[in-house]
This record gives structure tokens, sequence and C-alpha cells, in this order.
């Protein structure tokens, strides 16, 4: 676990969790190029060139933010789910 409180997590390449990640009410900010596999986001921001591919589905329970970049549901039928609103 990060931390007990909301902070931005910045990820410079791939996600791929294999275990447990509670978003809680915190950012991940992806600020290099990569994949992203199958999770659950509070506020999800991608802010790099290039793209983000998505490996499996991904929530986003609050604000989904494209800064920069590409974001990409790659050669599957993944879903993005967006609950609150797109940037």
């Amino acid at each position: 676990m990060l931390s007990a409180s909301n902070y931005t997590l910045s990820v410079g390449g791939d996600w791929s969790n294999s275990g447990t990640f509670n978003e809680r009410s915190g950012k991940v900010k992806f600020t290099g190029t990569g994949n992203i596999g199958a999770e659950t986001f509070y506020d999800l921001e991608v802010n790099a060139s290039g793209t983000h591919t998505l490996t499996g589905a991904v929530t986003v329970t609050n604000d989904l933010t494209i800064t920069a970049g590409t974001l990409d549901v790659g050669a599957s039928n993944y879903t993005l789910s967006v609950g609150r609103g797109l940037e």
C-alpha cells in the first residue's frame, strides 16, 4: 500500500496489478507511455506524449483527464467506464 492518504501516484511505464490496489480518492497520473491493465481508479490522468494502451477493463469512478498523448483501447473490446466526466 502506498499510503492511507489520497495522494497522486505518478507512473512512468506500464500498470499491471497482481495484488490489491485501493484507489481511495487519489489520482494515478501516467507520465510515460505503456500499457494499462485492468484496474479501478478514482482519478486517472494521461499526461505524456505517445500512446497508452488498455490491456484490460478500466473503471474510473471520478475523473478521466487526457492532457497529452493517446488512450488506445487496443485490439480487444474493452469498456472504459467513467463515473463523473471526461476532461
